[in-house]
């Protein structure tokens, strides 16, 4: 069933930069670039486009673009920011987290490389987290239960620019930045990163409309050989689906090619209706 974006009824009063769902079915949303936190409440019938703003207790740092996940307790943590408050490119090497019960926030311990900034981490089916360095291939797991961080498997690369994502299988795969094309997967029963392959150049096709076709020449054995050239050089061609005789000039074939269905027409926007619980 397609959803739809709808507007809030109540607008953050604020420059609203990361959110993140909480286990109490709030949404915690952090200020851009500051220590302030606000939460959107679902109404009674549990929507938040008719939810509520309300103020939450201020963090020790004013980061952004930083690691962060909800703990399995229910508590939400932050690690690192590449930028702190309005100072930039700092790597902040800080973590803290957020008890919305209490509403209050507690500064905790760093894996000691000197930097987090904007690292990658994931959660893991144990309830454990783990995290890149962004300046060599070291890892690092925290563990809640203890509020210990500890030294994990090394990558293959260093993890700058990534996104690490759990797979169903229980394993974390990453396209390497540094190491493209290679994308490395990390098992968590043998602790350890293996190669996940390579990935295959992304393919681009430019819309029928867009086109303009050319054609080789006859071959002495054979009927002409259609085939497209972009006009775009960036995008690569592909071949022709039409009657091989339309190719013997590119004039008479650009003529009986037909525009594409949806040539000229607007794509349609989606929206997706924001229901609690859905």
């Amino acid at each position: 069933m397609a959803g739809k974006w709808v507007p809030l009824k109540n607008q953050p009063p604020f420059r609203a930069e990361a959110m993140n769902l909480l286990t109490d079915g709030t949404v915690l949303v952090q200020e851009l670039a500051t220590a302030n936190w606000r939460s959107l409440t679902p109404d009674a019938s549990g929507s938040y486009v008719n939810g509520t703003w309300s103020a939450r207790a201020t963090s020790h740092n004013g980061p952004t673009f930083y690691a962060s996940s909800i703990l399995p307790d229910g508590r939400f943590l932050i690690a690192g920011g590449e930028h702190n408050f309005n100072k930039n490119q700092v790597d902040l090497d800080a973590a803290e987290i957020y008890d919305p019960v209490a509403d209050s926030w507690t500064a905790i311990g760093t894996p000691g490389w000197g930097w987090i900034g904007d690292a990658p981490a994931c959660m893991l089916p144990n309830g454990k987290l783990i995290m890149g360095s962004i300046n060599d291939t070291k890892t690092a797991i925290y563990d809640y239960t203890t509020d210990t961080w500890t030294p994990g498997p090394h990558k293959h690369d260093r993890s700058s620019e990534e996104t690490w994502t759990l797979l169903p299988d229980g394993t974390v795969v990453v396209a390497e930045v540094d190491g493209t094309p290679a994308a490395e997967k990390y098992v968590s029963s043998s602790n350890t990163w293996v190669s996940a392959g390579s990935l295959q150049p992304a393919r681009r096709v430019t819309p029928r409309s867009t086109r303009r076709p050319r054609c080789r020449r006859t071959p002495a054995n054979g009927p002409p050989d259609p085939i497209f050239l972009a006009t775009r050089p960036a995008i690569q061609c592909e071949p022709l689906t039409r009657p091989q005789s339309c190719c013997r000039m590119a004039r008479s074939c650009a003529s009986s090619v037909p525009p594409h269905p949806t040539a000229g027409r607007a794509n349609p926007v989606t929206l997706m209706n924001l229901t609690a619980g859905t």
